[in-house]
């Protein structure tokens, strides 16, 4: 629902959206959220990895041609199912600062949650950046984003 509010230069509106989706008239990224992680959380067994980590040239969030398929595959089966779309990035280190690892590692988290969205996932997709791995020197794999479907118990709304 939209709820229009009318100010005395500007009108706002606000799209009510429940705790685990979207209303459909909201904007495509609406379902999206930044979680703040220092470490890589456990991950618990209600959580299913799906599809190969997603690996980006160095820099880079840009997400290659070879995944689309892919993804668009997650975000076709996702659809408004009652699940929680989980995004991690990661980084290589090989001498960089830290805080462009942990930059860098948000941005390749981004690209693929908002690659969801824009796909057709209509479920909360929580995505974050854990920057370098603590792996010396690293390897390319570790430029990678993986992702992980949390189902929600029956019943329970999205």
């Amino acid at each position: 629902a939209i709820v229009p509010f009318v100010g005395s230069t500007s009108t706002v509106f606000a799209y009510a959206r429940n705790q685990y989706g979207v209303s459909r008239n909201a904007p495509t990224d609406a379902n999206l959220v930044l979680a703040v992680r220092a470490v890589q959380p456990k991950i618990p067994s209600t959580f299913k990895r799906v599809g190969p980590p997603i690996t980006f040239a160095a820099a880079s969030s840009h997400i290659g041609s070879r995944y689309i398929a892919g993804l668009r595959g997650i975000a076709a089966k996702s659809g408004n199912a009652n699940v929680v779309i989980h995004v991690t990035g990661y980084a290589r280190g090989g001498g960089a600062p830290q805080n462009f690892l942990k930059y860098i590692s948000i941005q390749r988290a981004k690209a693929i949650a908002q690659f969801l969205s824009k796909s057709g996932a209509k479920v909360r997709i929580v995505y974050s950046g854990l920057g370098d791995n603590g792996k010396s020197p690293g390897t390319a794999s570790d430029r990678r984003v993986t992702i992980a479907v949390e189902s929600l118990p029956v019943g329970m709304p999205q």
